[in-house]
């Protein structure tokens, strides 16, 4: 793992590179633990000389010992306006197949984190890789390279979602390993996802999950693995304490359908379960995660620390896992869930979406897993005086 820490970060500037200081030292390589785990070289930065976003600094990784590594920043208009870290440049990567040679990057990933003076690493990080033809491969940016396949690269990824302040940025580190199916895009329906859980829906073709770290690039869903909650059986709670008022989703019937059933609005399609989670979260007098059914997914963290990347999934989205979880074929759209075997893990009733409908009061949508039937729930059943109950499994987008 090459490791470049920044130090005395100097006040912003009117253009988009911010200075920093560091000391220069190069370690040895922590090794070869096994074939496919990672190779890192420890490599500390401070000579005292300022560097900027916009300079680039030699870095050291197990597949090649000479890249060039050059941070950028830029300002991007918010509130408040903010100096972003937004992308890397990579000269020199050695793309070749490393089978014939110490060298070569070719099917290896750079796995790209950056840490606060503290020590504590910000709140993203992201994954640069390379197939095995040395093409360079992302779902967490947008991607410029020349020269790929050859002894000397150049790539510069340009993130989805810059939400790293430059300012807060003291260290980054940039390793290699072997590179995942999730990160070549490369997975299959039932190959376990980078959270741990099972990959049930996959798409050639892009989507967007506002909200989610892929977000215009996803290409799968994943679900949480059984027990996911800490108790074996998927928790049956309510959707949210305000059952009378609407969250703010895309209620009206959609011109343009995905899947094509009865009652179909925008706020059912593939990559919308997020921004609906986020919506039900952010809604005054919510209740808190044991209330309510999009808090607790969204709290759910994988295995790999992913708090705020699952979501309670949209109604094609729970559609699809209702076909995943009666042993059917995923990934047509226009094919509702219809009864089957279930698959172990999965349980019978009712489980919530993330999808709210257009009654008075708002109802949500939800699905029995084993007979495959949608149904337009209320949220509190007013002739026993309680909040409606379902089952909660969270998915992710990536």
């Amino acid at each position: 793992m090459s490791l470049l820490e920044f130090n005395n970060l100097s006040p912003k500037r009117s253009d988009s590179r911010k200075p920093f200081k560091f000391l220069v030292g190069i370690g040895a390589l922590v090794g070869v633990i096994a074939l496919g785990s990672t190779f890192a070289a420890n490599i500390a930065i401070n000579t005292g000389a300022p560097i900027e976003f916009g300079q680039g600094v030699a870095q050291t990784t197990a597949c090649d010992d000479e890249i060039e590594m050059t941070p950028i920043s830029t300002f991007v208009n918010g509130n408040p306006d903010e100096f972003k870290f937004t992308g890397i440049t990579l000269l020199g990567v050695d793309g070749t197949d490393q089978s014939n040679s110490s060298q070569g990057c070719a099917g290896k990933s750079f796995t790209i984190k950056s840490f606060s003076s503290s020590g504590s690493q910000l709140s993203e990080t992201y994954v640069l890789s390379l197939d095995g033809n040395g093409s360079f491969i992302s779902i967490y940016g947008n991607i410029l390279a020349t020269n790929p396949s050859t002894e000397n690269s150049r790539v510069t990824i340009t993130f989805l979602t810059p939400i790293i302040n430059a300012s807060d940025v003291y260290t980054i580190t940039i390793e290699s390993s072997s590179a995942t199916c999730w990160d070549l895009i490369t997975c299959e329906v039932g190959d376990i996802g980078p959270g741990g859980g099972i990959i049930y829906y996959a798409s050639v073709g892009a989507f967007a999950s506002s909200g989610s770290h892929c977000n215009t690039n996803c290409h799968y869903l994943e679900v949480a693995p059984d027990g996911w909650s800490g108790v074996p059986s998927d928790p049956a709670q309510s959707w949210s304490l305000n059952y009378s008022e609407a969250t703010g989703q895309e209620l009206t019937l959609t011109t343009n359908p995905q899947s094509g059933f009865s009652g179909e609005a925008d706020n059912w399609f593939i990559g919308k379960g997020m921004s609906n989670s986020i919506l039900i979260a952010n809604q005054p007098g919510h209740g808190n995660a044991s209330e309510n059914a999009a808090i607790r997914a969204l709290a759910y963290a994988g295995n790999d620390s992913s708090a705020g990347q699952w979501y309670l999934p949209a109604m094609n989205e729970l559609n699809e896992l209702c076909k995943y979880g009666n042993s059917q074929a995923t990934g047509d759209l226009n094919e509702e869930c219809v009864a089957g075997t279930l698959r172990l893990g999965f349980l019978e009733g009712g489980y919530w979406s993330s999808s709210e409908s257009l009654w008075e009061p708002p109802g949500v949508r939800a699905m029995g897993l084993l007979v495959g039937n949608q149904a337009n729930l209320l949220k509190w059943a007013a002739e026993s005086s309680e909040y409606l109950t379902r089952r909660v499994r969270p998915i992710r987008a990536f």
